[in-house]
């Protein structure tokens, strides 16, 4: 297999490694992790973190870049074909502008977990037992398949070389379904705890404007247009998107878009009991009053979002805090 023709963009967090040459990843999974155990070596020199983290580890032919995704509230990672992606994966045309979400976070027990996420792409990614997967989240090393694309995963710990490997051969996978990101896991050694959570909703499910018992009403307004949808609290928890791709949220917002805003513009995500509002690398960006925000909490008394500087588009979010609120 050879080398990408166009290497993938690089950016601060991302850092090039050349992978022995006979080692090329394929797609089943004995060279899946040839690859990535090559890859985890190449990983012991790198210094100690002072907080804890993810190095992301994605792999094509000999081609392997790494990127360093901190447990920090503002700090994720949007994976997919476009340049302005902060993890780019340019060389398999299979998989969307925008496809994944990756983030770490810490749990209650102090465990670091990777959440990933489908920002609602038709081609899912797998684990090792070939099971098609759309949001996940994990405590423990890590490898998915991505179209034709290897992508491993090594949480570190404060004070500690990042992955703590190699891992020359795989940890067992624990698999289990979850309703909700779980606050803490059981964990063994050499395990890995994968909760896989329910996929983006369908956006056939969702709330129409005016329907009762949902958690907030979500309104786009530009110039003389504004539309509004209310949401449920399940929506929210799998992931709202919002732009002009089919896959987003529409029941009358598409119309008030235009081509200034991203396909895959924004996504509305419930951690908790706190609504944020995800910028996916969009092109002409999202903003808090005068401020350009990536990761932006809404507030539980409301709040207003501009997508784009050029013809914006008003994104206001209202929750409902009583049966009175949804009257109105």
């Amino acid at each position: 297999m050879s080398s990408v023709s166009t290497p993938p963009r690089l950016n601060c967090n991302t850092i090039a490694i050349q992978l022995p040459q006979d080692r090329e990843p394929q797609l089943d999974v004995a060279k899946m992790w040839l690859a990535w155990e090559g890859a985890s070596q190449a990983l012991i020199d790198r210094p100690a973190h002072d907080r804890p983290g993810t190095q992301l580890v994605w792999t094509w032919g000999r081609d392997a870049r790494t990127f360093d995704l901190p447990a920090e509230g503002r700090e994720y990672a949007v994976i997919g074909r476009h340049s302005e992606c902060d993890v780019v994966l340019n060389a398999d045309p299979q998989l969307s502008l925008r496809h994944l979400l990756a983030r770490t976070i810490v749990l209650d027990d102090g465990a670091v977990a990777l959440r990933l996420m489908s920002l609602g792409a038709s081609l899912p990614f797998f684990l090792e037992d070939g099971i098609p997967r759309w949001s996940i989240v994990a405590v423990g090393p890590l490898m998915i398949r991505l179209g034709r694309y290897v992508i491993g995963a090594f949480p570190y710990e404060p004070h500690r070389p990042s992955g703590g490997g190699p891992y020359r051969s795989p940890p067992q996978l624990h698999v289990e379904m979850s309703s909700v990101v779980p606050r803490m896991v059981r964990r063994a050694q050499r395990t890995t705890h994968v909760s896989v959570m329910a996929p983006p909703p369908e956006l056939s499910t969702m709330a129409h404007a005016g329907t009762p018992n949902g958690a907030g009403r979500l309104t786009l307004r530009r110039e003389q247009r504004d539309a509004a949808v209310d949401l449920q609290h399940a929506d929210l928890e799998r992931g709202v998107l919002i732009g002009r791709a089919e896959r987003c949220l529409d029941h009358g917002l598409a119309q008030v878009l235009h081509n200034g805003i991203s396909r895959t513009h924004l996504m509305l995500l419930k951690e908790h009991d706190s609504l944020y509002a995800y910028d996916l690398c969009s092109l002409q960006g999202s903003y808090s009053g005068d401020r350009k925000v990536r990761r932006c909490r809404l507030s539980d008394r409301g709040a207003a979002l501009q997508l784009a500087q050029h013809h914006p588009v008003n994104l206001l979010w209202h929750p409902y805090s009583s049966s009175a609120d949804r009257l109105h």
